[in-house]
This record gives structure tokens, sequence and C-alpha cells, in this order.
């Protein structure tokens, strides 16, 4: 019987210990992942500031004056990015916050032109996203 009773203990105290080291290494795993994942993102960024001065010329001599009827939310996003873009000496905010702008600044200028040159693309969008309507 206390062959049994210290096998028993035994197995308690192992079960913990082990799953103790299966987290440890699992939460070690989700952090370098994030780790890469962080580098990716300011090559990413750094990308995007590299050409933001000639997309940024593009976008607006595209548009011409109908620029104004852009989201103003859009054209300030579009204006710090052009000032981040000047910048020689970003910080991770920096280069977090010109990935958000440019995420702002794409997805609405996308949906404005297809606003305005193909309006019916519009109706097919929920089923495409997958999002009823």
């Amino acid at each position: 019987m206390k062959k049994v009773l210290y096998l028993f203990l035994i197995i308690i105290l192992i079960i913990p210990l082990a799953s103790c080291s299966y987290f440890r290494k699992s939460i070690l795993d989700v952090s370098n992942e994030d780790l890469k994942n962080a580098e990716t993102a300011r090559t990413v960024a750094k990308n995007f500031l590299s050409t933001w001065s000639l997309n940024s010329g593009v976008i607006r001599g595209a548009l011409g004056t109908s620029i104004n009827q852009l989201p103003a939310e859009s054209v300030d996003a579009m204006n710090s990015l052009d000032e981040l873009a000047t910048n020689t000496n970003l910080t991770d905010s920096d280069l977090g916050m010109a990935m958000g702008l440019v995420v702002r600044i794409y997805s609405r200028v996308v949906l404005e032109v297809i606003k305005q040159y193909a309006p019916n693309v519009l109706q097919y969008l929920p089923a495409i996203l997958g999002v009823s309507g």
C-alpha cells in the first residue's frame, strides 16, 4: 500500500513540474516569434518610409485637387508620413506609427478610388470579406 501511495505522490509532483517546463518552453517560443515579427515589422516600416516620398507624389499628382475629396484624416496621415519619411533617426514608435499610417492611407484611398471608379465592386465586398450585410 505504501508503494502505491509513494507512486501517487511522485506522479502528483511530476505532473506540475512537467507542465511548468512545457509552459516555459511555450512562452519562450511565443516571445521569440514576437522578436522575429518585430524585426520584420521594422524592416517593412523602413521600406515603406524609403519609398513614401515617391508614393506620396504619385498619389498627390494623380488626385490633384480631388485630394480635397479624401477624408481629412487621410490627408493628415499622408502629411504625417511625409514628415516621418524625412526623419533619419526613427524610433520603434515612429516605425510603428508609419506602418499604421500606411494602412490607414491605403485602405482609405483604395476605398475612395473604388467608390469613384468602380462603385459596383462595393456590393461584393461583404461576400469577399465574409461579412453578412
